[in-house]
């Protein structure tokens, strides 16, 4: 088949092309990949507010991460001090 495809839809006529694509809009349609405007629209607002809303979450994980850190910091450091002496009390 070496004829190209518009050659052919040319040979179908003005009412085989229409018919054509008319088809080709509805299965479009059908299998979602042609939206209308509004509901693209809709999906880019969806997809803003879960990301606006991960944000939220990721800088709220940041400062309890932060305060976690801050309260347990001098807290490790004491357990590392006992747990030290008491490998060297262990160890004499």
């Amino acid at each position: 088949m070496d004829t190209p495809f518009w050659v052919l839809l040319g040979q179908w006529g003005p009412s085989g092309v229409t018919i054509t694509l008319l088809a080709l809009a509805v299965w479009m349609i059908f299998t979602g990949r042609l939206v209308t405007r509004r509901e693209h629209q809709e999906l880019r607002e969806d997809r803003d507010y879960w990301r606006n809303a991960y944000e939220t979450s990721e800088g709220t994980r940041r400062i309890m991460a932060g305060q976690t850190e801050r309260i347990l910091g001098p807290t490790a450091e004491v357990i590392t001090q006992v747990v030290t002496a008491l490998k060297d009390e262990v160890g004499r």
